[in-house]
């Protein structure tokens, strides 16, 4: 019997590279972890373009954090050589401006007086702060402070749009000084009669 037969192998199903994690909107600074399973014959090799945000290039499931909106695309290769890819997008809303608290302060005035009034630039999504805790229900642009002296304090506002927050607004210090005591002084006066002076 002459001739030769090679064995050249058996290749299985071709691979598969599928990600998760992303096609997700984020706010600009947050992460989004992305992930590649396969399937097919491993090992596998990983490659993520573009480099742009991301914490590794060569693993299965690197951190994102672009800072703005990107398509990430993964190329696996298994163990036979052949390739597959896939790609997501991770879609990055800006922050808001920050906005800007008037007047600007700071502000002393007397337990009582007007109440006194601060302005925020953001037409909406605001939330205003004293001594860096939120003010209930405290979301319009305007900030009414009734004049009495537990109301002192550093007043700010945050503003929120499409779930991304803006930074922290100029901070507006407020004095109310509370009233003097008056404590009341009583004179005795001695009355002399007409007859005692004649």
């Amino acid at each position: 019997m002459s001739g030769t037969n090679a064995f050249t192998g058996i290749r299985g199903a071709d691979p598969v590279a599928t990600i998760t994690g992303g096609g997700v909107t984020i706010c600009v600074g947050n992460s989004v972890s992305l992930n590649t399973s396969t399937t097919g014959d491993g090992p596998f090799t990983f490659s993520w373009s573009p480099a742009t945000g991301l914490s590794a290039t060569n693993i299965a499931n690197p951190v994102a954090s672009p800072v703005t909106t990107e398509t990430y695309t993964v190329t696996i290769r298994d163990g036979n050589g052949i390739v597959d890819s896939d790609v997501t997008t991770i879609t990055v809303n800006p922050a808001p401006t920050t906005p800007n608290v008037t007047p600007a302060g700071p502000l002393v005035v007397c337990e009582g007086s007007s109440s006194i009034v601060l302005t925020s630039d953001a037409a909406s999504g605001n939330q205003w702060y004293k001594d860096g805790s939120p003010i209930g229900g405290a979301t319009a642009t305007t900030l009414n402070i009734t004049t009495v002296p537990g109301n002192s304090g550093s007043y700010t506002v945050i503003s929120t749009v499409s779930g991304c927050a803006s930074a922290v607004s100029n901070a507006v210090s407020v004095t109310i000084d509370a009233l003097p005591l008056v404590t009341p002084v009583v004179t005795r006066l001695r009355l002399r009669s007409a007859a005692a002076t004649q």
